[in-house]
């Protein structure tokens, strides 16, 4: 029983039979080359279109689908700038942000950048050309600003510690905002713009600035609010983005400018001649795929500029075909910029250019062979084989009731199946069971012309889809009817289509697909759905019109015309309404896109509802801020006012206490300095006792009142330390050689230990350190009448920022009771009144105590019990030096005779008005072994200094006719006609204000001591600051009358133990000498300028050993003294040295001279 097949269109098809037809046996000559020419012309050509006309729908699918991605990210990376610039310029004219504070407007401008990760960087040019800037860089954020916020210098600042400023990275000199193209463009347009894209200053990249003009409420122009996106960005998303195998992107300007591509080879740039760079035009790219497509472009269209729609150009770049798609991309304010998709042919069809090379080979191989005979028709049906076997497509030829005659490799790989498998099969059994039915149909379709192609899945032998594009036609296999299929694989497109279903389904935004010319929905995605509540079965066909969506007919009817005139709408606001009739606001944008010959409208609209109820409420409370606003205004300005008010009485206190202390001072300079004196003089026991009185009163008094300054300091924030180094045992050491006389005067037994582990070397504020041990040793031995008064010092933790010590003072006093100790570092407050009776005291030394103590970054506390006794104790934290360093404070050695006896020829220059001073100040140094000279005022300190050489000056600071300080300034001026400007000057002042040792130094004298005057404090000074050599000893060794005395400035003999007799030799060395030794001082003097130690202890080190070797002792002595001053970092000691340097050479040059 024959087996009739359920799928068969027609009655069973008896076998193909061996004999030939008679047309076969002899066939002339030319029947059978047309014959074969037009089968092989025929099969070609029909392969040709359908492989093209599917390779183009694929390549469009995807420049499509890369296009679309493309502006999604381009669109929503320029949506932020207009943001941040709204952010800005409102809070600018509101007066919220400071326009005039530069640093405020950086470290506001920081936070944005760390609030939008995708902004590169946010700046304000006010009108006198100023810049605020703040940016991100790879790996780092910067700041860069110009100096005085004007138009000038300009710096780039690295990231501080605290989020400010840091160190300079780079500087250009002139810089102004108002020149550059972002600034010129924002005052040009009056609004919200976009700049041309333009090159960075710095030569580095592209990048594009959104800028918006400022103005405050009187519509004055307060400057320009800019972000700046570098295209730097553009460039990497393109270069991550995967364009099928080969595919490129890049995006240029109406004016053919390249900005951005995916191309690793295509610089954006170009150098000129002068190595300046320029923006790289599409047409002159390093990358010739870019190259070619730009003059595709030029070559279609004229010029870029001329393009309003999608353009699919087709070009050629070597040996290879491109697709190029060109779509626009605009923005209201700004943007028109082009985005380029380039898709190459052999990405899709390696294949068919292989199946190509072929047929063209059976067209030439069959027309030889055709010509040399026409019998070898069987070798003809093999080249017509071979061609199905070559092309890349699923080839199957069947009888006309559609069982399978012949399969090319391709469909048996495809599908699994062997060559016996498929011809037992009927062409329906390749498609799945459940839809024959519906293959049937299409089928059938197909071969009456009612249908071009089908799209159903053919089944693989493993039961899984395959997704082709079929198409079948009628026609004759060995002369016999039959039907020939070609099937496409269409997977790629599938895809690539799922890929854009999922973005359509997915989208955030309202999606929705319109079936032109009707306008006649076709597609919507869940958001759509969901935002205007709508099922999907109820709107899908339906116009615009049916679905009620626009309340405003207006605005579809303008929508409509711009969407004729243009083929696309853009970023434009729109109102709808959902199914309910509520309104929806929201950016609308569509573009005309076409599908298997179909053409539709893709809708994108983004649902600004709640951003549009938020401005609602934002202008609603607009009002209620700006009553805010004035409120608070009012208030602040009551609140300046109270502490102006307040200010003023502050500054009032502190000139009255400044005025106290000089006019206090200054009767207690003579007291005291008085009754030092009267005490070195005989004096009977009665008034030696009345003369220590005195001194001791004086001395009391003189306390309270630095106390009492101390104390104003501290409340007007104005105490600070002074850090220098210094040497803890030598202060120890001091300290108890001071306190001691105290404690033996009682019979207490008073003692000192530290630690082997504390250092010796440290940095900080020895004067203050020693004013705590004072104050709180002090305390120990005025409360404590037996017993012992002991400090031990030990060493606590130790870090980068130092080392904490640790002092504890223990006494067997008193003691304080528990209720009391509380208020025990409070101002003005004791144990009770019976102790202030008994002991005296202002209640001020401890509580002075504990300020200084914080601010030395420490603590201090106490533990006390009634008639046993107490212990302080406090840390501070003080920096390690090196044990090498030589200290200059509080490590000098004890002052003895002897040394003032080496010194005591210096000569002195004592400068004071007030005559009781001036007899207290000579005596002293008198006592010391000086012999000083006295003048009243600045200028008459000038003109002596004119006259002859002196060693040190000491300097009153308020006096008539010239004051100190201006005196000061005058002798350190280069053209003040003074000997040595360069002299030590030691300012003595009654002022005792935290401002005034500053000033002092500021003014340029070296040294600084306070009235009245404290001989140790003095002597120390003057050890300090005079010379080893001094002015008064040297005129006296200088007289040249003396033939030892000319020795030691130039010792001819030292020379002729070197060379003898030989007077040329000698000449030629002397001259020599005279040449490069003032150009070595002058080079030591600049070094000391430049505080360049290691350089003036060279150069000191050289000359030293020249100037031995010429005999110039006291030249070279001096040298000598300099380069140990250098080795010890002594740079104030170097600058002292420099000007008896600079005599010794002169007076070395006259003694030569004479010679």
């Amino acid at each position: 029983m024959k087996r009739r097949h359920p799928a068969s269109m027609h009655d069973g098809e008896p076998r193909m039979k061996n004999k030939r037809h008679p047309f076969f046996r002899i066939p002339p000559l030319i029947p059978l080359l047309l014959i074969m020419v037009t089968a092989v012309f025929t099969a070609g050509t029909l392969y040709q279109y359908r492989a093209s006309g599917t390779l183009r729908t694929a390549m469009e699918g995807l420049s499509a689908e890369t296009t679309l991605r493309i502006a999604d990210h381009l669109r929503h990376f320029l949506s932020l700038p207009q943001i941040v610039n709204r952010i800005n310029a409102d809070a600018m004219e509101r007066g919220l942000l400071p326009v005039s504070d530069q640093k405020v407007l950086e470290r506001h401008f920081y936070n944005q950048l760390q609030l939008f990760p995708q902004i590169s960087s946010v700046y304000f040019g006010n009108t006198e050309g100023g810049l605020a800037h703040s940016g991100r860089e790879p790996g780092r954020f910067y700041f860069m600003a110009t100096e005085d916020f004007r138009a000038g210098p300009f710096n780039k600042y690295g990231l501080g510690t605290a989020e400010e400023r840091g160190e300079i990275l780079h500087r250009i000199q002139n810089f102004d905002a108002r020149t550059r193209p972002w600034y010129k463009k924002a005052l040009a347009y009056e609004t919200h713009v976009w700049s041309e894209v333009y090159i960075l200053f710095t030569g580095d990249g592209l990048a594009l600035s959104a800028s918006q003009p400022v103005r405050d409420r009187d519509d004055r122009l307060l400057g320009v609010v800019s972000v700046d996106i570098f295209l730097d960005h553009i460039h990497d998303f393109l270069s991550g983005m995967q364009i099928g195998k080969t595919g490129e992107a890049f995006i240029m300007d109406r004016s053919g400018y390249l900005l951005a591509s995916s191309a690793p080879d295509a610089s954006i740039f170009q150098t000129n001649e002068n190595s300046v760079p320029k923006k790289s035009k599409v047409l002159q790219s390093n990358s010739h795929r870019i190259k070619n497509a730009g003059r595709a472009i030029y070559s279609h269209l004229d010029h870029p500029d001329k393009i309003r729609e999608i353009v699919s150009i087709q070009f050629t770049s070597g040996k290879e075909k491109y697709m190029l798609q060109v779509s626009p991309l605009q923005e209201n304010s700004g943007i028109d910029w082009l985005i380029c998709v380039i898709i190459p042919e052999t990405d899709y069809i390696s294949d068919i250019l292989s199946s190509q090379r072929n047929t063209f080979f059976i067209i030439a191989a069959a027309l030889i062979l055709s010509l040399i005979t026409g019998r070898l028709i069987r070798e003809r049906e093999m080249n017509f084989r071979n061609f199905f076997e070559s092309i890349g497509d699923l080839v199957a030829v069947t009888r006309p009731s559609g069982r399978i005659i012949y399969t090319n490799t391709n469909l048996r790989q495809s599908l699994g199946y062997s060559r016996e498998e498929c011809h037992g099969m009927y062409i329906i059994d390749l498609y799945p069971e459940k839809i024959r039915e519906e293959a049937r149909a299409t089928l059938e379709a197909m071969l009456e012309g009612k249908q071009e192609s089908c799209l159903l899945p053919l089944m693989q032998k493993n039961g899984k889809k395959l997704s082709v594009e079929a198409r079948i036609w009628r026609g004759e296999w060995n002369g016999k009817e039959c039907i020939f299929g070609l099937a496409k694989d269409i997977r790629v497109q599938v895809e690539a289509q799922k890929r854009f279903e999922r973005i359509f389904q997915n989208n955030p935004a309202l999606m929705a697909l319109w079936l032109l010319p009707e306008s006649r929905l076709s597609d919507v995605n869940d958001t759509f759905l969901q935002t205007l509540s709508y099922r999907k079965e109820d709107i899908l066909n339906k116009t615009p019109q049916e679905l009620n969506l626009f309340p405003f007919p207006e605005q579809l009817e303008a929508l409509t015309l711009r969407l004729n005139e243009t083929g696309r709408v853009t970023n434009t606001e729109i109102r709808i309404q959902d199914s309910k009739g509520q309104r929806k606001d929201g950016i609308f944008s569509g573009d005309v896109i076409s599908s298997h010959g179909k053409h539709y409208l893709l809708t994108v609209m983004v649902d600004i509802s709640e951003r549009k109820q938020a401005e609602i409420a934002l202008e609603e409370s607009r009002t209620v801020l700006e009553k805010t606003n004035k409120a608070l205004s009012e208030a602040i300005a009551e609140t300046k006012e109270m502490a102006l008010k307040a200010e003023r009485a502050n500054m009032a206190k502190s000139e009255f206490l400044a005025h106290m202390s000089h006019e206090i001072r200054t009767p207690m300079n003579g007291v005291i300095g008085m009754s030092n004196l009267l005490m070195e003089t005989p004096l009977t026991e009665k008034q030696r006792h009345y003369t220590e009185a005195l001194r001791s009163s004086a001395v009391s008094l003189l306390g309270i009142i630095n106390d009492i300054l101390d104390l104003s300091k501290i409340e007007a924030g104005r105490m600070e330390m002074e850090i220098h180094d210094f040497s803890l045992d030598g202060l120890l050491e001091n300290f108890m050689a001071a306190m001691a006389p105290q404690a033996r005067e009682k019979g207490l037994d008073f003692r000192c230990s530290k630690e082997d582990e504390v250092p010796s070397r440290l940095a900080g504020d020895a004067g203050r350190l020693r004013q705590i041990l004072t104050n709180l040793v002090g305390n120990a031995i005025k409360f404590t009448d037996k017993g012992s008064v002991s400090i031990s010092i030990s060493k606590g933790q130790q870090d980068a920022r130092g080392i904490i010590l640790h002092f504890t003072i223990e006494d067997t006093g008193i003691g304080i009771p528990e209720h009391k100790q509380p208020l025990l570092f409070e101002k003005f407050s004791q144990v009770d009144r019976s102790t202030t009776r008994q002991y005296g005291g202002t209640g001020l030394g401890l509580a002075i105590s504990r300020h200084l103590v914080l601010l030395m970054d420490g603590d201090i506390g106490m533990e006390s019990r009634p008639g046993k006794g107490s212990r302080f104790w406090f840390y501070i934290r003080l920096k390690k030096t090196d044990e090498e360093e030589n200290p200059v404070t509080e490590n000098r050695e004890t002052v003895t005779g002897k040394d003032l006896l080496a010194k005591s020829h210096a000569r002195i220059l004592l400068v004071e008005d007030n005559v009781i001073n001036q007899k207290v100040a000579i005596g002293f140094l008198q006592n010391l072994g000086f012999s000083p000279t006295a003048v009243s005022n600045g200028l008459e300190a000038l003109e002596a200094l004119k006259k002859a050489p002196w060693d040190l000056v000491l300097m009153d600071i308020q006096m008539p006719l010239m004051d100190g300080l201006e005196a000061t300034r005058c002798i350190r001026h280069p053209k003040s006609g003074v000997r040595n400007p360069a002299i030590p000057i030691i300012a003595m002042t009654a002022h005792a204000m935290q401002d005034d040792r500053e000033r002092c130094l500021n003014a340029g004298m070296n040294d600084y001591v306070t009235k009245p005057l404290n001989p140790e404090a003095l002597t120390a000074a003057l050890m300090k600051w005079l010379p080893e050599t001094p002015a008064g000893s040297g005129n006296e060794a200088l007289d040249l009358s003396d033939e030892d005395d000319k020795n030691k400035i130039w010792n001819k003999k030292t020379l002729k133990e070197f060379l003898g007799d030989d007077r040329e030799t000698i000449n030629i060395i002397v001259q020599e000498f005279m040449e490069t030794a003032p150009a070595q001082i002058a080079e030591i003097r600049d070094l000391i300028t430049k505080n360049d130690t290691g350089g003036v202890r060279f150069e000191a080190h050289s000359l030293k050993g020249v100037a031995a070797h010429m005999g110039a002792e006291t030249l070279s002595g001096i040298a000598f003294d300099m380069e140990k001053k250098a080795k010890a970092g002594d740079l104030e000691g170097c600058r002292k040295i420099l000007g008896h340097l600079q005599q010794a050479m002169a007076e070395l040059k006259e003694c030569m001279d004479e010679s």
